[in-house]
């Protein structure tokens, strides 16, 4: 259901939570580019707009043209990094590159290792 009508690039991103349910999101272009938003983004914004009191256990990316995948860009590794934050606990991503290939971090660190976080701005201020 993304809405790519100027990269056509579909992505979609689904969050499994604590109670089994999964929320989805997927990529909102926009021509007065960079306003739309990424898959990742859209889903994670979504779920605390309606499920904001749930863990989050894992979220998967994907897109239509799997031969190219799909890997979390830095904005949504940052976002993901927030939620890791907020609930004090690993979120695997799940990262489809291929028809049968794909990749599982154990947490975003593994994607975005030197995160801004609360503590780095207490360093930094």
């Amino acid at each position: 259901m993304a809405y790519a009508p100027y990269s056509s690039f579909h992505v979609g991103a689904a969050i499994l939570l604590n109670d089994n349910t999964i929320h989805t999101g997927n990529n909102q272009e926009n021509a007065v580019f960079p306003s739309g938003l990424c898959a990742e983004r859209t889903a994670l914004f979504g779920l605390m707009a309606h499920h904001p009191p749930m863990k989050i256990i894992a979220i998967a990316v994907t897109a239509r043209r799997i031969n190219i995948g799909a890997t979390p860009g830095g904005a949504c590794r940052q976002v993901i990094a927030e939620y890791e934050n907020r609930q004090n606990a690993s979120i695997p991503v799940l990262i489809q590159v291929g028809p049968e290939t794909f990749y599982r971090c154990q947490s975003v660190q593994d994607l975005l290792p030197l995160q801004f976080s609360q503590e780095r701005f207490k360093q930094i201020f």
